[in-house]
């Protein structure tokens, strides 16, 4: 390096020192109180006292100023400091910033010199820290503003402020108070945690107070659909009900805020959520499932329930009421019954080898003993009783089993094997039919990898919504269930009530199977920092019980009515070998009936076809009796 080389560095490093040691002064001069008080070494402890205090444990973000770094000292600071702790330096307005640093799940400490620091009024999208401290290091500490409009403190629920000043008789020590924002405390919003002294502030909970202890009767905004059974729906008198309403009115009680339900005008889910993404409403609180993409877009409450898309066919017709008469066993006790009576057919007659009786008429005794018909005539032959004695025990329990299972089939409909899952309904004839009001099943399906899904997906057909009918376009699904081409998929609980209150409660069941079922929650705008009080009300309303009881309460208000409808996943009807007998009360089960001609079908067929069979024997027995009666002509005859 040469001489000339050398005084340039030089001077270079000396006019940096000079602009160093101007700017460290102009900082301690903004950074002072009357007094000239230094805040550099008080600022420090501060910082270790807090972080090694209540927030200890915690994950930190430690966010400066850029010009208020050179002050602080911030490596020695963060050695002295247990708790993980990660220094975000933030450039001044415009400049370049990590977009994906990550502030969801850690406590954010940011220390400032100015009230209008960027960060403060315009944070990342991302950033949403668990707490804030900030900490102000000016003088004139517009606390009060800073609490109730600075964008970024207001995306939590614990929220701090630490504002300097020097107490009275002190011309040297300086002193932090702590604030907080209460914003539904008229008249009390900014409260005063008093001034900071590690010993009284020596936990969590004593440094961020409950901000939402009370909400004063503030009034929430909550966008909703009546259409919406059970958790939201009118009654007849206008007056909405059902489980989310009340779970909302339980909170509104425990949390004393009031409530305006503001419906949309087309009720449309999509629409819904706008209204809460944009802020004209602060909770959606219809039928929400949870997934990834609503997360992300919405703060969501804790779930309340878990229920997923059920799908409704058309009861098939039963079967004729003939095929009764052998509905009591089954194919296999049948057959066993059949081969039961050729083997002792073939048993008893080898017993009787010694006497004149044929194939045939052992058989007809086999036959009398299991039709309960008096046997004119036992078996001199010690040999036969025996064995006959024990086949007329046999015959005896089978006909009475016989019997008192054919009461049963006799006043009970019989249906045919029905679709229960799925699959089934995947390789069945029937298509999928589903109302288009923005849930995310239709799409869902159409790019789901799994065989099954996949194949719904192809085979469903979307109707439009209709807000000029009723029930808002499912008039239209409903039609093709009863023209039976059609399954219906739908919320599960909804389209059960739904096709009560159409009246066709009767005509249809429930696949056994449900698809996407997941977790139902509340939706909230992004950054409520309010929403962990609803969680907290929520979270005790379930695990006492109370909102299994409001789902109990209102269902059963329609399991108890004269049109039933299979509410609980297993249809009311009878269970045979030939299926389920979905969409029959229970009380067309267990009432007395009158047997009528129609219940009786097949016994009279099995008489008419005894009657047809005795007449072509007779037929045939007399034919070939006339043909043995005449005889031959002999020789003589004809000379």
């Amino acid at each position: 390096m040469n001489i000339r080389t050398a005084i340039t560095v030089a001077a270079v490093l000396a006019a940096a020192a000079r602009c160093s040691s101007q700017l460290r002064s102009n900082l301690q001069e903004r950074m002072s109180l009357e007094g000239g008080t230094a805040l550099e070494e008080e600022v420090g402890t501060l910082l270790k006292e807090v972080l090694t205090g209540p927030l200890q444990r915690h994950n930190i973000s430690l966010m400066v100023e850029e010009e208020v770094e050179d002050i602080l000292r911030l490596d020695s600071l963060l050695r002295d400091v247990p708790s993980p702790t990660t220094l975000l330096r933030v450039p001044g307005e415009g400049g370049a910033l990590v977009d994906d640093f990550d502030l969801l799940h850690g406590v954010l400490v940011a220390v400032a010199h100015s009230n209008f620091w960027w960060p403060l009024w315009k944070p990342l999208s991302n950033w949403f820290p668990l707490a804030i401290v900030l900490l102000m290091l000016t003088k004139s500490c517009a606390v009060q503003d800073i609490l109730e409009e600075a964008p970024l403190l207001q995306k939590s629920s614990s929220v701090v402020v630490f504002c300097p000043f020097i107490p009275k008789g002190s011309q040297q020590k300086i002193s932090f108070k702590v604030f907080t924002w209460k914003p539904y405390v008229s008249g009390h919003q900014l409260e005063s945690l008093g001034v900071w002294d590690r010993s009284s502030f020596p936990s969590w909970n004593s440094l961020f107070v409950d901000r939402f202890q009370d909400f004063s009767r503030k009034t929430f905004t909550i966008s909703y659909s009546h259409t919406d059974e059970p958790v939201l729906y009118r009654n007849p008198d206008g007056s909405l009900d059902g489980t989310n309403y009340r779970i909302m009115k339980a909170l509104s009680h425990w949390l004393h805020f009031d409530i305006s339900y503001q419906e949309h005008e087309n009720n449309s889910w999509e629409g819904m959520r706008d209204m809460v993404r944009t802020g004209k409403s602060d909770v959606m609180i219809n039928y929400v499932t949870l997934t990834l993409d609503r997360t992300r877009e919405f703060d969501v409450s804790i779930p309340y329930q878990s229920e997923g898309f059920g799908m409704i066919l058309k009861v098939p017709p039963p079967l004729p009421l003939w095929r009764n008469v052998y509905y009591p066993y089954s194919w296999e006790v049948w057959a066993c019954v059949v081969v039961s009576v050729v083997a002792c057919t073939l048993f008893l007659h080898m017993l009787s080898f010694d006497e004149e009786r044929s194939l045939m008429a052992n058989g007809m005794l086999i036959a009398q003993s299991l039709l309960s018909h008096p046997i004119p005539e036992h078996p001199e032959n010690w040999r036969q009783r025996w064995f006959l004695c024990l086949w007329d025990m046999m015959a005896w329990l089978l006909n009475l089993c016989y019997t008192c299972n054919l009461i049963a089939f006799l006043t009970v409909p019989v249906y045919p094997t029905v679709i229960q899952t799925a699959q089934e309904l995947a390789d069945s004839r029937y298509r999928l039919c589903m109302l288009d009001y923005g849930e995310f099943v239709d799409e869902a399906l159409h790019e789901s990898t799994h065989v099954t899904l996949s194949a719904l997906g192809r085979k469903l057909d979307m109707v439009p919504m209709r807000p000029d009918l009723e029930h808002w376009g499912q008039e239209g699904c409903v039609e093709r269930v009863l023209a039976n081409t059609h399954a219906h998929l739908e919320t599960y609980y909804f389209v059960n009530i739904l096709y009560h209150n159409m009246g066709h409660g009767a005509s249809i069941y429930p696949l056994k199977e449900q698809i996407y079922v997941g977790n139902l929650a509340f939706l909230f705008r992004k950054y409520t920092p309010w929403k962990g009080k609803f969680n907290n009300g929520m979270r005790r309303l379930i695990e006492a019980g109370l909102v299994a009881k409001f789902y109990k309460d209102i269902l059963s208000n329609y399991e108890n009515k004269k049109d039933k409808v299979s509410l609980g996943g297993v249809s009311p009807g009878r269970t045979n070998r030939k299926g389920v007998s979905p969409g029959v009360p229970k009380e067309s089960i267990t009432a007395p009936k009158l047997l009528t001609i129609a219940h009786l079908q097949g016994p009279f067929m099995l008489l008419l076809v005894g009657m047809a069979a005795g007449t072509l024997i007779l037929l045939g027995e007399v034919v070939l009796g006339t043909h043995r009666g005449r005889s031959p002509p002999s020789q003589g005859d004809g000379l």
